[in-house]
């Protein structure tokens, strides 16, 4: 065989160590933008008032809690009011918004209209 025909690689690289060598690029790659979009989470300011659906909650019976359990995760949504005639589901329904917003701003209402 002629040497002046052969073409030598010029580095020798295995299966394995090529997998391993991208699974590492990979994960330098993601992984400041996996903690840059947690931070921004966490320090983010509220969206502005005009931006978001404020809403109240009308009845915080067994069907009340779960409407506002599934709205009160909703980033665009801030509930800022409850309302319900007993005083035991009244309290319950202000507390658990003050305490998910970390305030004191729920307004309660125990009439309707």
């Amino acid at each position: 065989m002629d040497r002046k025909n052969k073409v030598l690689p010029l580095f020798k690289i295995s299966r394995r160590s090529f997998l391993k060598n991208m699974v590492t690029m990979g994960s330098a790659i993601t992984f400041p933008s996996i903690i840059t979009s947690c931070s921004k989470k966490s320090v983010a300011p509220r969206i502005a008032a005009n931006e978001r659906i404020n809403m109240g909650i009308i009845g915080f019976g067994w069907q009340g809690w779960g409407n506002t359990n599934q709205f009160i995760h909703l980033d665009d949504v801030q509930i800022v009011a409850v309302c319900d005639v007993d005083q035991k589901h009244l309290e319950m329904g202000k507390n658990i918004v003050n305490e998910y917003y970390n305030n004191k701003d729920c307004a309660t209402y125990r009439n309707f209209e």
